[in-house]
């Protein structure tokens, strides 16, 4: 039965005449009786944590931004002066376009692969932006970028590295 005062609700829980709803949990209360089971909270047991691994042994090398002079006396020894012998420059650049670059194919200086399909790289230089720039070629799909404020920027007029 529902009754309403003062806009509160109260129920009085009665069992229906033709008794209590069937009961399918375990285990069923007593036959004949008007117990009901209430799920509750349950105390569980609370372990402590386990025991932090021992901490590994001291190294003895301690690496700092101070240097250590040598202790023992070096003669003071004049600086020598090496000669470099001047090298031929084996390396030439060569103006091209996306479309005329592929007659320095074998020539061409390869940096490196595509990633996703394995094509060659080639090195080139293009003026961007008042700056001159190292950048890249795909030659097998045509497409040459210089690297600019994050971003790859295509060309279309640059120089190849290319062997002589």
């Amino acid at each position: 039965m529902v009754f309403g005062i003062n806009k509160c609700i109260f129920i009085n829980i009665l069992v229906p005449p033709h008794g209590p709803p069937p009961y399918h949990r375990y285990p069923p209360p007593p036959p004949g009786s008007n117990v009901a089971f209430v799920p509750t909270p349950v105390m569980m047991p609370v372990y402590p944590p386990p025991p932090a691994p021992p901490m590994p042994e001291p190294n003895a090398t301690y690496v700092t931004n101070y240097y250590y002079p040598p202790t023992y006396h070096q003669p003071h020894q004049p600086e020598q002066h090496h000669l470099v012998p001047q090298v031929e420059e084996l390396i030439d650049w060569a103006s091209a376009t996306p479309q005329t670059a592929v007659n320095y194919t074998h020539r061409a200086f390869v940096a490196g692969k595509e990633g996703w399909d394995g094509s060659p790289l080639w090195i080139i230089r293009s003026h961007h932006n008042g700056e001159f720039i190292p950048g890249k070629l795909a030659i097998k799909h045509r497409a040459s970028y210089v690297p600019y404020s994050g971003k790859e920027v295509p060309v279309h007029n640059f120089e190849v590295k290319t062997n002589l």
